[in-house]
């Protein structure tokens, strides 16, 4: 009918929208969600119109609308993002992050209940290998005197971190945020957060995917939820408890460890190549240099060693960065001999569905080090490789997806429902 064949151009729409956000094509993937947007709307009006006509519309009209209106939603949500980042006004907290007034951390107030045998504890696991990470307080942080007495840029006294064997072929220098625009030819003062979005991050040259696909999707969650996961983690921060770049470049950041969060300070010296292009994750914003991608990582990369990381799981990952305890889904192989530890299918569907529609999880799948390259290849998979899952969806024909982000920021799906099939976006009974 009208309707779904409505739906599948603004579904169409919107795939390349995505495609063209991901490669960092702001300006046409604005276009692009502007015309998905229009598309949505008129299937809106079409199903609204069914439903009068029809005396209630019937459940598979009402299903329709209602999966338009969530899918304007999102679309409404990044072209607020884009425009924001295109026309430049505005401060970080009125457009891409929730803001929100500091309250009083419970991490604090049952610090005051160890006793000193568990202070002791505390303090003997605070020292690891690659240096001593204390446990965090917000009160001792906001007293960190993030300011120099010369009002140089402070330097971190534990020294460079190691580098990865890409970033040493690559190593330019190692450069402040301000230099770096100064190579890129920008004049904008650099900021720590423009936008908390998933679609801008991209990983580079540190083997760390399971851990910027961990950060990908705490972004899409606070963006979605609004519950701060990533802007409450960094230091300093303004009156509103919202992070800001310092000219200093001091910066303490929130990650858990051996049980409780811990301080991890960093200075903002980033490896740069000979054109000022980040070896490190990074945001693509064009508009200038935006650091809490890249200020996150090096906090995790110190207390992990450095840059030369060796790779992690995001069950540890998701863990270091909120606290929340992980746990695996192993899928068997095959849906009738299902062993202990897997989770039969259907189960694993339903887990996911309904907690991704009310905010109950965090979800990143990876893939198997056992698919052969040239299968990888041909539908845009990756061996071995950690993935953030963005949406969760179940069609009025019963078709189920998983959205996808590649920390790459490239490299994407190929296969049925890919940004590049025109023909599964337009299927009548895909909604």
């Amino acid at each position: 009918a009208l309707v779904t064949e409505r739906a599948g151009a603004a579904n169409a729409r919107l795939a390349s929208a995505l495609d063209l956000d991901e490669r960092g094509r702001g300006d046409q993937a604005l276009k692009e969600y502007m015309a998905a947007a229009e598309e949505f709307l008129d299937g809106i009006r079409i199903a609204e119109e069914l439903k009068e006509e029809r005396g209630g519309g019937g459940s598979a009209v009402v299903d329709v609308g209602a999966a338009l209106k969530r899918r304007l939603e999102g679309a409404m949500d990044r072209i607020e993002q884009l425009k924001g980042m295109v026309d430049g006004k505005g401060p970080p907290n009125k457009k891409g992050v929730p803001s929100q007034r500091r309250r009083k951390s419970t991490a604090d107030e049952s610090a005051l209940l160890l006793t000193d045998s568990e202070i002791s504890v505390l303090m003997q696991s605070s020292t690891i290998a690659s240096g001593l990470f204390m446990p965090w307080s917000d009160q001792e942080v906001r007293k960190i005197d993030y300011k120099t007495s010369d009002g140089r840029p402070w330097r971190d006294p534990d020294g460079l971190l190691k580098l990865s064997p890409k970033q040493k072929e690559r190593l330019h220098k190692w450069a402040r945020p301000v230099d770096i625009n100064g190579m890129r030819g920008i004049s904008a003062t650099p900021v720590m957060i423009k936008t908390i979005t998933p679609y801008s991050i991209r990983q580079r040259c540190v083997t760390d995917c399971s851990f910027i696909a961990s950060l990908c999707i705490c972004a899409a969650f606070e963006r979605r939820f609004k519950k701060r996961l990533v802007t409450s983690i960094i230091y300093p921060q303004d009156r509103n408890g919202l992070p800001v770049y310092n000219p200093c470049g001091k910066y303490a950041v929130k990650l858990w460890l051996n049980g409780v969060a811990r301080q991890v300070v960093v200075d903002d010296l980033l490896p740069v190549d000979r054109r000022g292009n980040l070896l490190c994750s990074h945001t693509n914003n064009p508009f200038g240099l935006e650091l809490w991608v890249s200020i996150i990582e090096k906090a995790y990369m110190k207390l992990c060693g450095g840059y030369d990381f060796p790779g992690s799981n995001s069950g540890v990952d998701l863990f270091s960065l909120t606290g929340w305890i992980p746990e695996r889904l192993f899928f068997p192989e095959k849906s009738e001999s299902i062993r202990d530890f897997e989770t039969p299918p259907e189960r694993a569907w339903e887990r996911l569905y309904s907690a991704n529609a009310y905010g109950d999880c965090l979800i990143t799948v990876s893939t198997s080090s056992d698919i052969t390259e040239k299968k990888a290849e041909e539908v845009g998979l990756v061996t071995g490789h950690a993935y953030a899952v963005l949406s969760v969806i179940q069609t009025s024909n019963g078709t189920r997806l998983l959205q996808l982000k590649n920390p790459w920021a490239h490299q994407g799906w190929k296969g049925r429902y890919s940004p590049h099939d025109r023909l599964g976006w337009r299927d009548p009974s895909f909604c």
